[in-house]
């Protein structure tokens, strides 16, 4: 089974797009697919069938855009470079892409996934003092390796793709359950679980009016700075310029980006003893709830909790509930469905962030220990669920970039006898 070298221009013809007129109503809401870069942006699947606008015949035919037959491949050469698709009906483009039409029997799915795979190749085409765009001439430049016999071309992409259905699956599956999950804090969060187990309604029981909105009567709110309930401290860094705090540690040492993790079962970074006895760090036990002061992007406001005894830096502070009173879990669900909230409380016109002081000023559910460990009985089942499926998609990435990297570079072949049963399945 031997593999071929070629350029892309000796694998199909590479074809340009073109825009036509806008001013000219005659040439556009026609029924001919007209491809741009954002159509292709927004695909979460290998192929193309529809596009945003769409072009006339007088359209196609007083502009420089091409109608190509389906399967062929299209490539965004304008910025954003390197989205790609296969049209599954004929389509033209606009300049800012490219269309790869087959001169022989290819499997347009097989070089969906070698070009994807080397996408570097695009970029470091790519020029310009705008934006960055490749020509044709440089798409046609580009040298790829390839499986001769479109029989093992179409098994291979046989196999990629049936990782990305599985991926797909997860994702959506996933996307699902996270929508279930809000619902599910809306409701008991706000209404909680009745002496019988039930949610609770304002039909059937008794609410009152607080800050945070309705609540049940045997609900009370209570501010973080409560002592009776809770303690709050933050972290500390040790001087980076002394070795002997940092190299060989064991204490764990949280930084506010890692709060991303949501459940703390381990740190990027450690620190020595004497890094830990000359800063201010101190220990959180398990089960403190830790919200980021500051970070970068989404890090500010993120709720986090501890499964293991840690350390952080000074931008995390640790809210550490009397475990007898105020479950842990119970702290966290609430905190981190008040995220937004949480987001939008800034210590000062300049570079927004939190504070303890601004910390001790939220108020948060109490009702009894009972009822907070029904809710979060709850709750977790679907976090559960969720890691669960997070773990998967986690191993399916791994295995899909695995595969790519060996099945795409010809580093393992596909046994022919696997060949001969995928084609044979696929032309059934």
């Amino acid at each position: 089974m031997n593999w071929q070298h070629n350029r892309i221009d000796e694998i199909g013809q590479v074809v340009s797009g073109g825009t036509p007129n806008t001013n000219n109503s005659e040439f556009w809401e026609g029924d001919i697919v007209w491809i741009t870069p954002n159509d292709l942006n927004k695909l979460n699947t290998p192929f193309i069938s529809d596009s945003a606008r769409k072009i006339t015949e007088d359209g196609l035919e007083f502009s420089s855009a091409k109608l190509f037959p389906p399967l062929s491949l299209v490539i965004s050469t304008r910025a954003p470079i390197g989205y790609l698709a296969i049209n599954k009906v004929p389509a033209s483009t606009n300049q800012g892409c490219k269309t790869l039409v087959f001169n022989s029997e290819k499997s347009p799915l097989f070089f969906f996934y070698l070009i994807a795979q080397n996408l570097n190749s695009l970029l470091t085409f790519g020029n310009g003092t705008t934006f960055s765009e490749i020509s044709k001439k440089d798409i046609c430049k580009i040298e790829l390796d390839y499986p001769a016999k479109f029989e093992e071309q179409t098994a291979i992409a046989h196999i990629l793709s049936t990782v990305d259905k599985a991926i797909e699956k997860t994702e959506k599956l996933i996307a699902k359950y996270k929508r279930i999950k809000i619902g599910l804090m809306q409701d008991l969060l706000t209404r909680g679980i009745d002496e019988n187990g039930n949610i609770r309604s304002e039909k059937t029981h008794k609410f009152k009016d607080s800050p945070l909105g309705r609540i049940p009567v045997e609900w009370e709110l209570i501010s973080l700075e409560n002592r009776k309930y809770f303690e709050l401290a933050t972290g500390g860094t040790p001087s980076t310029a002394k070795k002997e705090y940092w190299e060989n540690g064991n204490i764990p040492w949280l930084s506010s980006g890692e709060v991303h993790n949501k459940k703390i079962k381990n740190t990027a970074v450690k620190i020595t003893q004497l890094g830990f006895e000359n800063s201010n760090a101190r220990f959180y036990p398990i089960g403190s709830v830790l919200i980021a002061l500051a970070g970068q992007g989404k890090t500010r406001g993120t709720v986090a909790i501890t499964e293991i005894e840690t350390t952080s830096n000074q931008s995390i502070a640790a809210i550490i509930p009397d475990q007898k009173l105020y479950n842990s879990y119970f702290l966290y669900h609430q905190l981190d469905f008040r995220y937004e909230e949480l987001r939008s409380i800034s210590s000062g016109s300049g570079r927004a962030g939190l504070s303890l002081r601004i910390l001790k000023t939220i108020n948060v559910i109490y009702t009894g220990i009972n009822e907070q460990e029904e809710i979060i009985k709850k709750l977790n089942q679907i976090d559960d669920f969720l890691n669960s499926n997070y773990k998967s998609l986690s191993k399916l990435s791994l295995l899909k970039s695995g595969l790519m990297q060996d099945l795409l570079t010809g580093k393992v072949r596909v046994p022919e006898e696997l060949i001969e049963e995928i084609n044979s399945i696929l032309n059934t």
